[in-house]
């Protein structure tokens, strides 16, 4: 009796390490730092206003016939391990572009919406928040939050502007 008894607890022993959920991204290998923390609203809205002021000073939004262009904020995708309000995000974005004078802002119809009075966008600003783990040259960084925009011409679909903007709290 002894004898099954410690081959059950063996088995449980071994098993128990396959039980414990992963605190990182399996497929890249990446683990979730625990020392990193949502940023604030102000945080999420000083970004937005950098990412608008990069796409001002870019020209990207200029037309041909000099009036303002329509933008409409798409969604923005959390492809983080934590919660984040991708709505207030957005919700930043679309009021910066506003303050801004230099586009005014409209929404996409939803899945399977259809709407004959609604003013087509010139352009269409969408994107993701993600964790960065490295920079650019692909050396280890403390894992920060950045949203990273990309602004979509609806006539030509191409892309005239991008940009990755960290969100710094306290900035």
């Amino acid at each position: 009796m002894r004898t099954v008894f410690s081959i059950v607890f063996l088995v449980f022993l071994l098993a128990l390490p396959g039980c414990v959920a992963p605190t990182g991204d399996v497929a890249s290998g990446q683990k979730k730092p625990e020392s990193l923390t949502v940023p604030g609203p102000d945080a999420w809205n000083a970004a937005a206003e950098r990412c608008v002021s990069s796409l001002i000073e870019s020209g990207a939004l200029k037309k041909e016939n000099g009036g303002r262009p329509v933008v409409a904020v798409g969604t923005i995708a959390d492809t983080t391990w934590w919660t984040v309000d991708e709505t207030l995000l957005s919700h930043c974005l679309r009021l910066a572009l506003l303050h801004s004078g230099k586009a005014l802002s409209t929404s996409l119809p939803g899945k399977g919406e259809t709407s004959s009075t609604a003013i087509q966008p010139d352009f269409k600003l969408d994107g993701t928040v993600e964790v960065r783990h490295r920079d650019s040259g692909g050396q280890p960084i403390t894992p920060v939050f950045v949203v990273h925009l990309k602004l979509t011409d609806m006539e030509t679909k191409l892309v005239p502007w991008e940009d990755v903007v960290p969100v710094d709290e306290g900035k």
